[in-house]
């Protein structure tokens, strides 16, 4: 019994002469903030389109009337509803992977293009011209230019601007 105890306490002298030596870990990291930092920086804006898996990501430009913005998104838009029944429906693509709106009266454009490879669908480009007018940083006053995501992936182009 007596060599045990001894052991026992050869094996805990041991074991806290070792522990003294191994270094203290590293201090802890400093806390992580809790909120997610955003994603734009100053001058840029990052609108999600409710219901969709689309996302535009875009600049803000130099400013316009509220009236020419919203008749230039308008006007678009009532075209695009004719345009989508004359070109088979919303998910037909768009022809020569550009859509151009001009509105002389306003001397604005909108144009979408496709990027990266892909196609740009009607339906697409409707939900994004109707987007434009809801985008809070653009204010319904201001230019822009913008990029589409479908998910991850960019699938377009795009800008509302005076024609030059």
């Amino acid at each position: 019994m007596r060599l045990s105890s001894l052991a026992l306490t050869a094996i805990l002298c041991i074991s806290s002469t070792q522990s003294a030596s191994i270094p203290s870990p590293n201090p802890p990291l400093p806390a992580l903030p809790i909120t997610i930092l955003p994603r734009v920086r100053p001058g840029e804006w990052d609108y999600p389109i409710q219901d969709t898996a689309i996302r535009l990501l875009g600049t803000i430009g130099s400013a316009v009337a509220s009236s020419v913005f919203a008749s230039i998104c308008a006007a678009t838009s009532q075209f695009l509803n004719r345009a989508i029944d004359a070109q088979g429906g919303e998910d037909a693509l768009i022809p020569h992977g550009m859509f151009i709106y001009q509105e002389f009266q306003t001397h604005m454009v909108i144009q979408l293009r496709n990027a990266n490879n892909h196609q740009l669908t009607w339906k697409v480009v409707k939900a994004t011209v109707n987007a434009l007018t809801k985008v809070p940083e653009l204010e319904r006053r201001y230019q822009t230019d913008f990029k589409i995501f479908d998910g991850a992936n960019q699938v377009g182009t795009g800008f509302l601007t005076y024609m030059s």
